[in-house]
């Protein structure tokens, strides 16, 4: 036989094996995934100009793939041959879907059952160009004769030629940056990594969640540059609807190496960066985050983009800090969690706040206003704690029923007022009707508060706020209700609206309610300062010297608050570390002078909650 002939018998049975394959599989075993896209306004004579990120579609042939699971998509069977076309419409719009390509060159997938999109912006419409920047859903339908599979969850970003109009961007890793064990590939990953049958992978980490919407509600766009292979984009992207996007709506756009004719590594990443910021326009891009420097930080430092390196296990392998072309990264400069990631890409320098600065003698604080002296938590207490030497006012906040943020330490009006009920059940009008000093008594025999004119109000935290406007006033500030998303950015209001940042600590017993205040203030660029949850305590007890040596250990709190009782157990070992990571510690709630002297000048603490502000002072002085 000729070659000629072998050829064309080779041909013919390619063509009879590939018409057997389309006859023999149900076009529900066809599963298309189609890729992301980003364009700009503008027009290019070359359609195949490299500054676009074009999309792509695969066809996987797929039993059951409605169940379909990473190892489904690793091992399924591509399929060559199929015609694919692609759709787009604005992304939330009922509108018709517009064609992108020609219809008279139809697109077939190849032999790794995927195809291209020559170009993007030369297909769109005029609307969406004049209402640039804005995002597209896409869809690509695969053909099995007449009839087709589609996946409409793919986007194309389409942005303002000029660059005025867009956005700010983040730019993020996802394998070891957006899922929970972080680092370089650890043995935590590879734990982890036994969930690979189900389609939450990798694991992704709460707190990020948080983090990653919050800078999208700020207002900045998400984009994330992976060097996921293209099997699996339908997980990772399932998995950015699940956690980060809203109501299953495409918020993110997704780049694998897949998607660029450039080598995985170095070259990938930065010419990945390079068309996402020249399609962004100058200084839009606000930072690379990524765990591998060689790649993450070449990429970023090659396009003059801020790098943030994130949870890099140098200790096992220093290489790992070598971006291989712009020097090695600094040991300090990594970022062991979302929040530090959000305060940098923020600007955020805490080493402002007047808590972390060292002060000449340990800061009276008066608990609750200093109860002892006056009404807790009333202005009056306030007034009278600052005069009996108080350098700081503590305390703790509550809802009411139509959405106001009083003070108060108790979520009821029971023990302070000649009320009852909860105060989330009162209205702000009704719970001023309430004497806030009622159930006051210096002596155990008089109640000086009750008299006629006397009464005191309970004060909303605006009214706190502004009766210390251009004073040197300092506050420690706890929210009492646990989870409650309201109070916190009502109070995240409050102080940005009153100036309050630097005069400031935060604190709940409640890790979830401190958590939220911490990242949503720093999405919001706020320069606020923490203390610890109840269990945030316990596992800054329970940490090993050894993890603080390899400076993995960076807690999210600033401010160390311990309550009296716990303070004897292990007291060197709460100071080392706390001076180790330079933390204030202030202890709660001491009202013994022997106490206070302990904590002074054996334990030299940075500050003591004290229901009475006036025997701490005199120990001072």
């Amino acid at each position: 036989m000729s070659v000629r002939k072998f050829l064309k018998v080779v041909f013919v049975m390619m063509i009879v094996s590939f018409a057997a394959l389309l006859s023999g599989c149900d076009k529900d075993d066809f599963a298309v995934v189609v890729s992301d896209g980003i364009t700009n306004t503008g027009f290019a004579d070359d359609p195949d100009d490299p500054d676009e990120i074009l999309p792509n579609a695969t066809v996987f042939h797929i039993k059951d793939k409605d169940e379909a699971s990473l190892l489904k998509f690793v091992t399924a069977e591509k399929v060559e041959g199929v015609e694919i076309r692609f759709f787009a419409r604005p992304l939330g719009t009922e509108d018709a879907w517009f064609r992108l390509g020609n219809p008279d060159s139809p697109l077939f997938t190849d032999s790794d059952g995927r195809v291209r999109l020559p170009a993007i912006r030369k297909w769109l419409p005029d609307s969406v160009i004049g209402s640039a920047p804005m995002d597209l859903q896409l869809t690509a339908r695969a053909y099995h004769g007449d009839e087709y599979v589609e996946d409409d969850l793919g986007m194309i970003r389409v942005l303002d030629e000029q660059g005025a109009n867009n956005p700010e961007a983040v730019v993020a890793d996802h394998d070891n940056t957006l899922h929970r064990t972080g680092g370089a590939n650890s043995v935590l990953d590879w734990i982890e990594f036994v969930n690979w049958m189900g389609s939450d992978w990798p694991l992704i980490d709460g707190f990020v969640v948080d983090a990653v919407k919050g800078l999208m509600d700020s207002g900045r766009d998400l984009l994330v540059v992976s060097g996921l292979p293209a099997d699996l984009r339908h997980l990772c992207r399932t998995q950015m609807i699940n956690h980060f996007e809203k109501n299953g709506k495409r918020r993110i756009p997704i780049v694998v190496k897949k998607d660029l004719d450039f080598e995985h590594g170095n070259d990938f990443k930065a010419d990945a960066l390079r068309i996402i910021s020249g399609l962004y326009g100058e200084g839009k891009l606000a930072a690379m985050v990524g765990d591998t420097a060689r790649e993450d930080g070449y990429g970023a430092l090659a396009n003059d983009v801020t790098y943030i390196p994130f949870q890099i296990d140098y200790y096992l392998d220093p290489g790992l800090l070598d971006t291989e072309g712009y020097g090695e990264i600094e040991i300090s400069d990594i970022s062991w969690d979302w929040l530090d990631v959000v305060n940098r890409i923020n600007g955020i320098d805490t080493g402002a706040n007047f808590f972390m600065q060292d002060h000449e003698r340990v800061l009276n604080i008066a608990h609750r206003g200093g109860g002892d002296l006056a009404p807790e938590n009333t202005l009056t207490a306030y007034e009278t704690a600052l005069s009996a030497g108080a350098d700081v006012l503590e305390m703790d906040v509550h809802l009411t029923a139509d959405g106001h943020v009083v003070v108060s330490h108790d979520g009821t009006v029971d023990r302070c007022t000649d009320g009852s009920g909860p105060i989330s059940a009162f209205s702000l009008e009704d719970l001023k009707e309430l004497n806030a000093g009622y159930n006051f008594t210096p002596d155990g025999v008089t109640y000086p508060y009750r008299e006629e004119g006397t009464a005191l109000e309970i004060p909303t935290l605006g009214e706190v706020f502004d009766a210390y406007q251009g004073r040197d006033v300092f506050f420690v500030l706890e929210i009492k209700p646990e989870n409650n998303i309201e109070i916190t950015e009502k109070v995240l209001d409050l102080i940005q609206e009153f100036d309050m940042e630097d005069r400031i600590v935060m604190g709940a017993f409640n890790k979830e309610s401190l958590d939220a205040a911490r990242i949503r203030s720093a999405v919001r660029g706020m320069n606020l300062l923490t203390s610890f949850a109840t269990e945030e305590v316990i596992e800054f007890l329970a940490l090993p010297d050894g993890v603080l040596d390899l400076n993995k250990h960076r807690p999210k709190g600033a401010i160390l608050q311990i309550p009296l009782a716990e303070i004897p157990l292990i007291p060197p070992l709460i100071m080392d570390k706390a001076r180790e990571l330079d933390l204030k510690v202030q202890v709660w709630t001491v009202n013994d002078p022997g106490d206070m002297e302990w904590l002074i000048n054996d334990l030299k603490v940075d500050g003591i909650m004290t229901d009475n502000p006036a025997v701490l002072e005199a120990l001072l002085n």
